[in-house]
């Protein structure tokens, strides 16, 4: 057993015990206070011990670190702090994430860090689950149920990693108690009527394009405003996405009504956005600017109700609830009406579903790849099928 002893005319106490190989030696434990000493020189036996049966791994050691540190000062043993750990991490996935993704990331990982306060300077470990549960609930009275949930998920990657790196004692993320995802919301697709009023609303500006671009490719908001010229071949009739959700390419036949509009506002430089505005907004903030940017032209086409303001704080125009269910629900219109729209459209307008997955590039165009090859030409005549929206506005 480890023993403690004082050399004449010195001031802190020995520690003697066993190295690992059986050898006798003594440390220093760095202390006058015998109890203390006592405690330090334990800590060294009981590493020598797991040493010896081949039991002392990376965690061990930085535990017994701590606490011999802890044990002498008196103070936690300082690491890196997790706002450091986070953004180290970020850094990491800047090679394998898409500009998209890695923007959404930035901002869970920075609403994280908010919520903690002062103790996004405290080292991983003093983390606990309960945090993870505070933000998650904190989240969810601001977002919808998946949103929050994959909030989740990212974080929880993050901290996976800290486990493996063992600077994290646990996986707290996986502990919070998530709600059932939400799919019992189908956002309506905008009757004909209403999409002429949204393309008023929009008037002469890029957001008209957008749109136009969101009914007659049936792409989402964000791949659309990232098309570049290089993506547009006028002289084919054709436009060219690689969707940020799937990375499959699409090349989709241009309709007469995008054909027209890109004609008027060609570029000669490949390398530039067909949208600029709305790539740089995108680059701002993300998909998320464009969907409010979108939802006010909705407001201005009196197709949703605006927000309303109180001394609280801003109220959506969505039904209230009370105690956990008061929650933003997903508004049933939005952007992605649109690919809803296009869809129904062709279906209804007689293209065949392999027709309908191969223009819209839904996400099982791959299964349906596997047993049907769907031309351009017969794309093209799916696409010929929808109506000119335009008619009947400025």
């Amino acid at each position: 057993m480890a023993s403690i002893h004082r050399r004449e005319g010195t001031k802190n106490w020995q520690a003697a015990y066993y190295l690992p190989d059986g050898t006798r030696t003594q440390r220093t434990t760095g202390t006058s206070d015998r109890a203390e000493a006592m405690r330090i020189a334990l800590k060294f036996e009981d590493a020598s011990r797991l040493a010896r049966e081949k039991r002392l791994t990376v965690k061990r050691t930085r535990k017994v670190i701590t606490d011999l540190f802890e044990i002498a000062n008196g103070d936690k043993f300082p690491n890196d702090p997790v706002s450091d750990y986070l953004n180290d991490w970020l850094t990491s996935k800047e090679l394998t994430l898409s500009e998209s993704s890695l923007l959404e990331y930035r901002r869970i990982v920075k609403r994280f860090l908010q919520h903690l306060g002062d103790k996004a300077e405290h080292r991983t470990d003093d983390i606990s689950s309960i945090d993870a549960q505070s933000f998650y609930d904190d989240y969810r009275k601001r977002v919808t149920i998946n949103t929050a949930n994959k909030a989740m998920k990212i974080l929880s990657a993050a901290w996976t990693r800290a486990v493996n790196q063992q600077i994290a004692a646990s996986q707290i993320f996986k502990q919070v108690d998530l709600d059932a995802a939400d799919d019992s919301h189908e956002r309506d697709a905008f009757t004909p009527d209403e999409l002429n009023r949204v393309l008023v609303a929009a008037g002469n500006t890029e957001w008209r394009g957008i749109i136009l671009f969101g009914y007659y490719t049936g792409q989402r908001l964000s791949d659309i405003a990232l098309i570049k010229w290089s993506g547009v071949d006028l002289l084919k009739k054709s436009i060219e996405f690689k969707p940020q959700k799937t990375g499959d390419k699409n090349t989709i036949p241009l309709h007469n009504v995008l054909f027209e509009y890109l004609m008027d506002r060609a570029s000669t430089d490949a390398r530039t956005y067909v949208f600029p505005e709305a790539a740089a907004r995108h680059a701002k903030g993300g998909v998320s600017v464009l969907s409010k940017d979108f939802k006010n032209i909705l407001v201005r086409a009196g197709i949703i109700a605006p927000k309303k303001t109180t001394r609280k704080g801003t109220i959506s125009h969505q039904s209230q609830k009370k105690g956990r269910d008061a929650r933003r629900t997903q508004s049933e219109r939005s952007f992605h009406c649109l690919r809803h729209l296009a869809t129904s459209d062709l279906k209804n307008s007689g293209a065949t579903d392999a027709q309908t997955k191969a223009y819209i590039g839904h996400k099982s165009q791959r299964i349906s790849d596997g047993y049907t090859h769907i031309s351009f030409e017969s794309k093209k005549e799916a696409g010929d099928r929808l109506p000119d929206i335009t008619k009947g506005t400025p």
